[in-house]
């Protein structure tokens, strides 16, 4: 027979009342106020955290609390361009030429303005007004908008996507009195 080896793990022990009773306020306030401001869509970062887990579950691996933040933004982004998506395509028809055609004259109105008094006295070279040139401002506009709403949608997952982690973390100490994703460590000396 050969001898086996066997690892000792220790977790913290679990937490007073007192601190169950206040992680629950907390983060039921939190997800609470989150579901409000986020319209609903921040349960989409609870769901994408419980999905992460089983499949982590499944696969034996650990569960951390930065792999449930990174479920959380990454299941906030799939859920905002989902939603996104849905309201593009059940926009009216036109809705998006009658967009550009709004920038297109903010841009001309814009160009026919003077320009504001510090600038003339600054030199001749900013006393331009804005031409326009069509070609290269559509591209540049159709760039500009993806890019910016790529930014919005990082953003408010990164957000929303936090915000759910936090409140699914303190709910879930509140339940089972230890924090979520917690590292086994060793055993502390006697």
């Amino acid at each position: 027979m050969s001898p086996q080896s066997v690892t000792v793990g220790f977790s913290e022990p679990k937490s007073r009342p007192l601190v169950r009773i206040a992680a629950f306020v907390v983060g039921a306030l939190l997800l609470l106020c989150g579901l409000i401001v986020s319209l609903g869509t921040m349960i989409g970062a609870l769901i994408g955290m419980g999905v992460a887990n089983s499949l982590w579950r499944r696969r034996a691996q650990p569960s951390t609390r930065g792999k449930y933040w990174i479920a959380a933004g990454v299941s906030m982004a799939v859920v905002l361009l989902a939603a996104a998506s849905v309201l593009f395509a059940v926009a009216p028809a036109g809705s998006l030429r009658s967009v550009m055609h709004t920038a297109d004259s903010a841009s001309v109105a814009a160009g026919k303005e003077e320009p504001p008094e510090l600038l003339k006295r600054l030199g001749p070279m900013y006393n331009r007004r804005y031409e326009p040139s069509a070609g290269a401002s559509r591209l540049l506009a159709i760039v500009g908008a993806v890019w910016g709403l790529g930014f919005l949608v990082v953003s408010l997952a990164a957000l929303y996507g936090s915000l759910g982690w936090g409140a699914a973390m303190l709910l879930a100490l509140a339940v089972t009195g230890r924090w979520p994703g917690a590292a086994m460590g060793p055993a502390p000396p006697s």
